[in-house]
């Protein structure tokens, strides 16, 4: 979530209804694989094509139904050629592909394969609240694990993914310059005027702010990118390509709240 128009740095922001206003294209992220041609030609050409950037992420999970992969933080190099940018991503044998996982192209992910993905603008649904801008990413970008390395800390201010999002994605997505610091609480089940204050340029939604927002189960459904397919946590389902989100708020017995594939707020478990 992003809030890019100008208001008082100590007022505490508080979504309490809001109005959706329309579509935006800021920024830029890997999303698309190339395609299976393109794909050889890029990994043939190598790092003759680099242009010194990355991608920062990570990849390890649950491998399999009993071995859990201890996660690690990797960096993926970016390549430009004939004008477009791509990022390249080694597939490791830590990361979870399923048999039957498949790109939106119907090319299926393979582990230990190289796989270039097309630099994208990302789409943002934007929203009004008090003369405040309030964006929304259309898809879900990435996969990052979210309490990195620590797994049994459920705790959204220290968590490795408000972090990740505050410290590379908003510098490597190239949104930075267009939204401000916002004074903001971790929240819990029953307020966002509780838990943690925080102060960030992006952060997660709650369970209420979600639910605002998005006030259907429909309109909550967001659908993976292709480079989200790569990534640590399960790659969508081969039927709709969706896959479930995390929140911000700690719901019951500690467990970090997200929203479901089927876009249902879910607060007691993973």
């Amino acid at each position: 979530m992003v809030v890019p128009s100008a208001a008082a740095a100590d007022a505490v922001f508080v979504i309490t209804s809001a109005e959706k206003i329309g579509t935006i294209e800021l920024g830029e992220y890997p999303q698309t694989y190339v395609g299976d041609e393109l794909n050889k030609t890029l990994n043939d050409l190598g790092d003759s094509i680099s242009t010194g950037n990355v991608y920062t992420s990570t990849v390890g999970g649950d491998k399999g139904s009993e071995t859990y992969v201890v996660g690690r933080q990797v960096e993926y190099s970016e390549y430009q050629y004939q004008g477009e940018r791509y990022v390249k991503v080694n597939v490791p044998d830590t990361a979870v592909v399923r048999d039957g996982d498949v790109f939106s192209s119907g090319t299926e992910i393979q582990l230990n394969a190289t796989y270039y993905f097309r630099v994208e603008p990302i789409k943002w649904d934007i929203f009004l609240q008090d003369n405040r801008i309030i964006a929304v990413s259309q898809f879900l970008l990435g996969s990052v694990i979210y309490n990195y390395p620590d797994k049994s800390n459920q705790s959204y201010k220290e968590s490795y993914l408000r972090y990740y999002i505050n410290n590379y994605f908003l510098q490597q997505a190239r949104i930075n310059n267009y939204v401000d610091n916002r004074t903001y609480y971790s929240s819990d089940n029953g307020s966002d005027l509780v838990g943690d204050m925080l102060n960030d340029k992006l952060w997660l939604p709650s369970i209420h702010e979600i639910q605002i927002l998005y006030p259907s189960n429909l309109d909550r459904i967001k659908k993976v990118k292709d480079y989200v397919r790569v990534g640590t946590s399960s790659n969508g389902t081969n039927k709709n390509d969706t896959d479930f989100y995390f929140l911000r708020t700690v719901g019951s017995a500690n467990n970090v709240s997200k929203v479901k594939s089927t876009g249902e707020v879910y607060t007691t478990g993973w």
